[in-house]
């Protein structure tokens, strides 16, 4: 399987995979912290919204992805001074939300949506400089 360019001339899959996998990798790791936030704020809202319309299995590697990008998050809080009470409290959300996502219910999928898609909007805001 190949993909076609616009000049007629063709790519190899496995060549064009790579070259995606290049961009991203080179995407992240030229992000300002900000926008790495907001990433990961769309990651994992995309992925729950993947595990939302897709059955048992591809939906909780879905979740899965969805974990690892508040675990992330989280982590990103571990230097935040305990006084800091904003950060602290974005803290213990990503927690629940973290829990959340380990029942996996329909329910549980929304609440955390209703949770994560403001921040996501917040923090993309954030990083656009607005």
């Amino acid at each position: 399987m190949s993909t076609k360019r616009k000049d007629g001339s063709t790519i190899p899959a496995a060549a064009g995979k790579e070259r995606l996998r290049a961009y991203r990798a080179s995407r992240i790791e030229t992000a300002s912290l900000g926008r790495l936030l907001s990433m990961l704020h769309e990651e994992c809202c995309l992925r729950i919204k993947e595990a939302i319309t897709t059955g048992t299995d591809a939906g909780r590697r879905s979740l899965d992805r969805a974990q690892n990008a508040l675990a992330l998050l989280q982590r990103s809080l571990l230097s935040v001074d305990d006084s800091d009470a904003a950060g602290q409290g974005l803290f213990h959300i990503y927690g629940y939300c973290y829990g959340l996502l380990e029942h996996g219910s329909p329910d549980d999928l929304e609440n955390v949506l209703c949770l994560v898609d403001p921040l996501r909007e917040v923090f993309c805001e954030l990083a656009a400089g607005v």
